[in-house]
């Protein structure tokens, strides 16, 4: 299984971009850097877990790493205890920065975003019914 494939060159082409070493790489997701040149050759296909420890590193989706078309989708909101116009003004200061964080990325990124908040809080709330 010589030939490079999808996810590894992904993963090649962003560590380039980024002039982010190998053994640097492997080593902030908890691989041997043989395991990750592996991957990126092809030679070795990357887990589920590897997947989205380097998509989170290099803060990317696992869906982008796959190769799989964006998701078109309106993202769903998250209940909020209240809506009016002082809402902004009852947020602290790490929320206020998680705020301006958000507005600057991209519409990839903030899919990913919204993404994530939906599954933790899918996660969360069965858990608060039985308890």
């Amino acid at each position: 299984m010589d030939k490079e494939s999808p996810i590894g060159q992904r993963i090649y082409d962003l560590r380039i971009e980024r002039d982010i070493q190998q053994g640097e790489l492997a080593n902030a997701v908890g691989l041997h850097q043989s395991v990750l040149n592996r991957i990126e050759k092809g030679c070795r296909p990357a887990r589920d877990t590897e997947i989205a420890n380097i998509a989170s590193f290099l803060q990317v989706s696992s869906d982008y790493l796959l190769g799989l078309p964006p998701v078109q989708q309106e993202a769903q909101a998250l209940p909020l205890k209240e809506k009016n116009s002082t809402f902004q003004n009852d947020l602290n200061l790490q929320e206020q920065n998680l705020v301006q964080i958000f507005r600057q990325l991209d519409n990839r990124g903030q899919h990913t975003v919204l993404d994530t908040l939906q599954r933790e809080y899918d996660y969360v709330k069965p858990q608060e019914k039985n308890a």
